[in-house]
């Protein structure tokens, strides 16, 4: 139910590249310091070996219907992090053994990235990332910029219109831990230039025009505030713990943009394991948006198996379940289901819409020590049934 879906795109690798990481500072290449041989090991490695050993690459499949198929790569260098190493990913090899250790959750991974990619519709991106957390976890920062050309379909009344838009994109967040609680209080910035274009179609029996919603060049800036509780046990593939995530964003030309409107997002993500194998994660999530936005930045339902943009509305909830097993240490069988509902009047046309999906998957943890997981999805949605290649938990 993402608000920017121009940023979506443009995050689209670097998300990838991040969640695979959520295990990178178990590596052998972050040592332990207390340890007494760790330290002769490092001592012994060639600098250049060790800072080699630190970058990954990360080749990505593009499965989204909104954009096409396509082909991305992703190239992160993860910085060292003195002490991090908490627990090895091979020492809770259940999810009740991760519950009743009762591990604090990992902080992110201090992580720098570039990326690329293309898809058969015309769409490519390409961009820079960072994430960094400072003070023992206590002060957390991602910031993003990229550029990109994105081809996609924006609906009136269940008809597709395509457009193009062409620009850059600059995120920074940056989140304050409260205390020692599992509480954040977060502030972010989103800058968005660019140009748009529709590709006019035939006209058709209702006459809708759409090619003059928005041409031409446009600016579109956003600041955020945020409220996020967070105990899950591993952003990569949790087995515990949940997420609170409470944001309202105000764009508007006071900060230089061409739109007025404000956005409040609620999101809920929970993971309840059951017995040694089972695990059960339950999503919800709501956007209210008021003032006058652009279509492309009005909330969608987002689900796998529904393309972005397909169902958009000023308000919009979604609900999913997803019941993971657990068939060995490397490999998991997944089962999902879910369904939004969008409530609009988007260009003066009331509509309230609701659309389902559901479907199976699997995953294979590609390096154990890192605790990499990948995997596949196939989800079927309200017109079509997608495949889906996933880098951790879709969430």
């Amino acid at each position: 139910m993402n608000f920017l879906p121009i940023s979506t795109v443009f995050l689209l690798a670097f998300a990838a590249l991040s969640a695979s990481t959520a295990f990178a500072d178990v590596d052998a290449a972050h040592p332990d310091p207390s340890s007494a041989e760790d330290r002769e090991a490092v001592a012994d490695k060639p600098e250049n070996e060790r800072w080699y050993k630190n970058i990954v690459p990360i080749p990505m499949i593009i499965t989204e219907p909104a954009i096409g198929e396509g082909l991305g790569l992703g190239i992160g260098y993860f910085h060292p992090v003195p002490g991090a190493d908490r627990y090895t990913a091979n020492q809770l090899e259940s999810p009740t053994a991760v519950r009743d250790a009762r591990v604090a959750s990992k902080p992110p991974p201090v992580v720098t990235g570039v990326f690329g990619g293309v898809t058969n519709n015309g769409t490519w991106a390409a961009g820079i990332g960072h994430m960094n957390n400072w003070k023992d976890d206590r002060i957390r920062y991602l910031g993003v910029v990229a550029f990109a050309n994105v081809v996609t379909n924006f609906y009136v009344l269940g008809r597709p219109y395509e457009f193009e838009l062409e620009g850059v994109v600059l995120v920074q967040d940056v989140k304050f831990r409260l205390g020692q609680s599992n509480w954040f209080l977060g502030v972010g910035l989103s800058y968005l230039k660019a140009d748009i274009t529709f590709r006019v179609p035939p006209p058709d029996p209702d006459n809708i025009d759409v090619s003059g919603l928005l041409t031409g060049e446009f600016t579109d800036i956003g600041l955020t505030a945020r409220v996020m509780r967070e105990t899950r046990d591993d952003s990569l593939m949790p087995s515990t713990g949940s997420l609170i995530d409470m944001t309202l964003s105000s764009n508007g030309d006071y900060v230089g943009g061409n739109y007025d409107y404000t956005t409040l997002k609620l999101k809920f993500l929970s993971f309840h394991p059951l017995g040694e194998r089972f695990v059960l994660g339950l999503r919800g999530e709501y956007a209210l948006q008021g003032g006058s936005a652009p279509f492309f930045a009005v909330p969608w339902i987002s689900l796998r198996g529904i393309p972005a943009l397909r169902y958009q509305g000023d308000q919009v909830a979604v609900v999913e379940a997803e019941l993971r097993y657990r068939v060995s240490p490397n490999w998991a069988a997944v089962a999902f289901v879910g369904k939004g509902w969008a409530d609009s009047d988007l260009l003066g046309f009331e509509t309230k819409e609701d659309a389902g999906a559901y479907g199976i998957g699997g995953r294979y943890r590609l390096l154990k020590d890192q605790g990499v997981w990948v995997g596949v999805d196939l989800a079927k949605g309200p017109e079509d049934t997608v495949f889906y290649v996933q880098v951790g938990h879709p969430w």
